[in-house]
């Protein structure tokens, strides 16, 4: 065979698809990337010389035993010396005015278990882990899951305003990045506890609010302090307000919001935890739905009470944190077959501003960010332009990273509901609204592909986000051919369930239409050959998202599926393969030898289904379906981060050996 004709592309009837190859040929990551950058460590000192003259006069005292745990090397005691002399001074070359927002001083713990006396009750058995223990996972919470859907703005939010249930729930998610799940569970149940109660508190509608409020003497209110999770209640004189009033309006925003917050990040834990932990999700996921309904995911209802820097940005999370809820929670009916809880139509916010205006340090900087960026139309505009022929026109949405990632779970979201109609059988459904979708990931594409922020590479701030929509835009190609939803029973957790209902799917029929899906379904698994299966199973976590995992185990049995099916046309048809169909066999043969180059001769020998003397180009294509299967599952099964990741690949591995057995 003639290596060199992969570098043909299609065939003028497909010339479209060389934008979607386009698109495809920067998605690879460098291997040079690593999770941790030189300057973030030095930021994350662990106290500061600020804070060294806030602590009371006894934790300075020279008899005080001090902490073991210091960010500037100490200078040893001269001979005998009292190791009290020994202070915690720190660098005199990195010194920073203001304490990280992640780092948990002496000061902030204290915060902490003053918040935590208040509601002693609700969680009696609870242990707050140390300061030490917090700062590593608020700073694996800050650096691998916030990235992936920013929606709090740390320069203008203080640790203070954040409620005991945000910082518990991100503290679980943190911790589980940090590999310490006895901890992350433990800060779950407590998150979840006070979750649940104070949502239950807020269901309830009084007809006035009498609320302890903080003021300066007899002055009004100052809306800033109510601020999103802000602790607006003090022991202060009460005063009664009534329904509408402002103070109470946004006091009760704010307070949903804080809720939504720690409630969507505690339900994205649960969700790929071991199957005991499936149903906490599902009831996370009932109050964040609630959350979304009291919030009502309207544009006007979003408070604004100035055009500062911090109202504006508390604006900004209100809509970020409602936009990225409702992008969890279709992501977690994507995982187990649920129909749409949350549905676009209904959703009338703005899509978030661009990751410069964004991303701005300084008041002044955003001031001129702010004053240059055009505000984002709504959601449901741009989808509904999406989905039309509009685009290419002056009405063509410009979409940042976050909002085009937002928009593609809108188009998979219209997948299921034009095959939902296709199923009872209404006339015009299918073949036109398939088009009309297809279209729209077209557009789609077209319009990331001209948006400046647009990059794959993950160092870059929008490279992550942009490396979680590459893997939905694939997911999406492939449900338009192939719905595995009824046939995965990934909430089961066990592997030999799901690998039977795996080989129930129905047979792929080769179609020309199936080669964007196949395009996006061979690159993924690309991606990992090509910087090696175990490097980016077990170290890249901070950009191989679960929706990476998700995607990439639709794309595996896609691939599989239609390989087989080839097979079966080669064993009972005379009739060539198209020349498109040719290029994918060539491509995933490739693939598989490149993997082999790599593998540990005695593990392969063990595991996969030929001989690794076999050259890759003598097996069938149902063979080579399955060995790619096996591909799948070894990086599946390498990854440490979820045990729902290793199950999906343990299931991948039964599916293989039995689609096997029925070869023979």
């Amino acid at each position: 065979m003639d290596f060199r004709a992969s570098d043909e592309l299609f065939n003028d009837s497909l010339s479209h698809l060389q934008e979607i190859t386009n698109f495809m040929d920067s998605a690879g990551l460098l291997t040079t990337y690593l999770n941790f950058d030189s300057d973030e460590i030095n930021n994350l000192s662990e106290e500061h010389n600020s804070e060294y003259h806030n602590i009371s006069d006894s934790e300075r005292d020279d008899h005080h035993p001090g902490t073991p745990f210091r960010s500037w090397l100490p200078s040893a005691p001269l001979g005998d010396s009292s190791l009290a002399t020994v202070k915690d001074f720190h660098s005199p070359h990195n010194t920073l005015s203001v304490t990280p927002f992640f780092n948990i001083s002496r000061a902030r713990h204290s915060h902490v278990l003053s918040l935590l006396s208040k509601c002693r009750e609700k969680i009696p058995d609870f242990i707050l882990p140390s300061r030490h223990a917090l700062t590593r996972y608020l700073t694996s919470f800050w650096e691998t899951f916030h990235p992936q859907m920013p929606f709090i703005h740390l320069p203008t939010t203080s640790f203070e305003e954040l409620s005991l249930e945000e910082i518990l729930g991100y503290s679980s998610m943190g911790a589980q990045y940090r590999f310490e799940r006895r901890a992350a569970e433990s800060l779950f149940f407590a998150g979840r506890a006070l979750v649940l109660d104070k949502i239950r508190d807020i269901g309830t509608e009084p007809t006035s609010c009498s609320l302890h409020l903080k003021r300066p003497g007899n002055s009004r209110l100052s809306l800033d302090e109510c601020s999103i999770g802000g602790p607006i209640l003090s022991s202060g004189p009460i005063r009664e307000y009534g329904p509408g009033c402002p103070e109470v309006e946004l006091f009760r925003q704010t307070t949903l919001v804080g809720i939504l917050r720690s409630s969507l990040t505690l339900m994205a834990y649960s969700a790929w935890e071991s199957s005991g932990f499936v149903q906490e999700s599902m009831r996370l996921r009932n109050v964040v739905i609630e959350c979304l309904e009291k919030l009502g995911m309207q544009e006007t209802n979003i408070i604004l009470t100035s055009d500062t820097w911090k109202e504006w940005a508390r604006t900004e999370c209100c809509r970020r944190a409602q936009l990225v809820a409702y992008c969890f929670v279709h992501t977690l009916g994507l995982a187990y077959n649920h129909p749409p809880a949350v549905m676009a139509r209904n959703i009338l916010l703005r899509l978030p501003c661009g990751s410069a205006e964004w991303g701005s340090a300084t008041e002044e900087e955003w001031k001129f960010q702010h004053a240059t960026s055009l505000p984002q139309m709504s959601y449901k505009e741009a989808l509904s332009l999406l989905l039309s022929n509009r685009c290419g026109s002056s009405e063509s949405p410009v979409l940042t990273p976050l909002g085009s990632y937002m928009v593609l779970h809108g188009l998979i979201q219209q997948i299921y509901l034009l095959r939902e109609l296709s199923e009872l059988k209404v006339r015009g459904s299918s073949v036109n609204g398939y088009e009309e979708i297809e279209n729209a990931l077209r557009n789609w594409t077209s319009i990331w592909q001209a948006t400046p922020e647009s990059t794959l590479d993950p160092r870059n701030e929008n490279g992550l986000i942009s490396f979680t929509s590459s893997a939905l835009l694939g997911m999406a190609y492939i449900r338009l051919h192939l719905d595995t939803g009824p046939y995965r029973r990934l909430e089961t957790r066990s592997p030999d369930l799901i690998a039977c209902s795996l080989c129930n799917l129905p047979t792929l029929a080769r179609s020309p239409s199936l080669i964007p899906a196949l395009l996006y379904a061979v690159h993924a698994l690309s991606i990992p050959v090509r910087l090696g299966i175990d490097f980016v199973a077990r170290s890249q976590a901070s950009f191989w998202s679960m929706r990476h995992a998700l995607a990439s185990f639709e794309s595996a049995v896609f691939l599989a599926k239609w390989l087989d099916s080839i097979f079966i046309h080669q064993t009972q048809s005379s009739d060539p393969l198209s020349d498109n169909e040719l290029r994918m066999l060539h491509w995933v043969r490739r693939i598989v030898h490149e993997y082999r180059t790599s593998a540990d001769v005695e593990e392969y020998r063990n595991y996969y289904v030929s001989s690794i003397s076999t050259s890759v180009d003598q097996l069938d294509s149902s063979k080579l379906g399955i060995e790619t299967l096996l591909i799948w599952s070894r990086f599946f099964r390498q990854n440490v981060q979820w045990p729902f990741i290793n199950i999906m690949g343990l299931s991948l591995e039964t599916f293989a050996r039995k689609l096997q057995t029925n070869q023979n």
